[in-house]
């Protein structure tokens, strides 16, 4: 009997095994382990080539510095490469470079642009006799009439797949003579190194005019072959030895609050996102105001040191300047015949001067 039921035992654990066995075959393998996620691929770079009229010194850096803040501000999304002028093309065929895709930017000078674009490159660049310093020549851009003068050099600069940023503002460019200048009848007779609507102020006052590349110009003044000529500002002309040659420094400056502009390639304008449109422009007027202030910073430093070294402040009399000014208007509305955008950018400035109480 004890032996029966030992072996019924037997044969249920038997049965149990069997049909634990019975199950496990039935029973779905466990799936595979997916595989690991691959890691996210690392955002694409976008890359500028930027070529500006400045060479390496102070106004060099402040392109530089343009470089590093669009770097900066885009968390590395966007990396804009520096070039000296001629690296890429000669800077003078900026316009057509820049449009053709040899460089994504540019910084020059409209001067450059004169027979493409007309006259209102002149108005572009600063008339004589409007802005007396850099914060009015920003708002007459950005502020007045709504921003009325970037709206109308971006229609001038489209039509040629040129998208304009936006002025690049200075400190005054200062005029340097061999002789002292207080009246308007001093500029009868001088040869006068300059060009553009200047050239036309200085001839209604009696000048010869006559345009000298501006590493001539110490050679030009020390030969005789100009008596003044109008360059940039004291941290700029220092370097020249310009007041070595031509001891007498108009004040106040010719230019007062030139600028030249950043052009950007108008397809790979439109193909940045907006926050990189953004950017940029900001970093384009953040690098602008670093320009003024420490150009402006700079300037006082170099005119003492150039008055230490023998050269006279020409400071020209309030009304006598205002003489000038007026000579200088009559010349504006030679080039608001000239066509269209000229009209329209000289009464821009017309409109701007009322504002002002001028």
């Amino acid at each position: 009997m004890k032996g029966k039921k030992l072996l019924t035992l037997f044969a249920s654990i038997c049965l149990v095994l069997v049909l634990a066995a019975l199950l496990l075959g039935c029973a779905k393998p466990a799936p595979p382990a997916a595989p690991a996620a691959a890691p996210a691929a690392a955002p694409e770079v976008i890359k500028w080539r930027f070529e500006t009229l400045q060479t390496p010194g102070f106004a060099y850096k402040v392109n530089e510095y343009f470089c590093e803040l669009v770097g900066e501000m885009s968390n590395g999304r966007m990396e804009v490469t520096l070039y000296p002028p001629g690296s890429l093309y000669p800077i003078a065929e900026a316009l057509d470079a820049v449009a053709a895709g040899m460089s994504e930017m540019a910084l020059p000078a409209s001067a450059y642009f004169l027979g493409k674009l007309g006259p209102i490159t002149q108005v572009e660049a600063s008339l004589p006799g409007v802005e007396k310093d850099a914060i009015e020549r920003y708002n007459f851009f950005y502020e007045h009439e709504d921003g009325a003068m970037l709206k109308l050099m971006r229609e001038v600069f489209a039509p040629h797949g040129v998208y304009y940023l936006g002025p690049n503002i200075s400190t005054g460019w200062n005029m340097f003579s061999k002789v002292p200048i207080n009246k308007v009848e001093d500029w009868s007779g001088l040869k006068v190194r300059c060009y553009g609507i200047e050239a036309d102020w200085y001839g209604a006052m009696g000048a010869s005019t006559i345009l000298i590349p501006g590493g001539e110009l110490y050679t030009a003044l020390a030969t005789g072959v100009v008596d003044a000529a109008r360059w940039g500002s004291p941290s700029v002309t220092i370097d020249m030895g310009l007041h070595e040659v031509a001891k007498y420094i108009l004040y106040p400056p010719s230019l007062p609050c030139p600028n030249n502009h950043h052009m950007v390639n108008l397809d790979a304008w439109n193909a940045l996102p907006d926050d990189l449109k953004a950017i940029v422009d900001t970093a384009a007027k953040e690098s602008g105001w670093f320009y003024v202030s420490a150009g402006s910073y700079r300037d006082y430093a170099a005119l003492e040191e150039m008055k230490e070294e023998g050269a006279i402040v020409c400071k020209i009399p309030d009304d006598e300047q205002a003489r000038m000014d007026k000579i200088a208007m009559m010349q504006w509305e030679k080039l608001a015949e000239v066509d269209a955008y000229a009209a329209r950018g000289v009464e821009l400035v017309k409109s701007y001067l009322r504002y002002l109480g001028r």
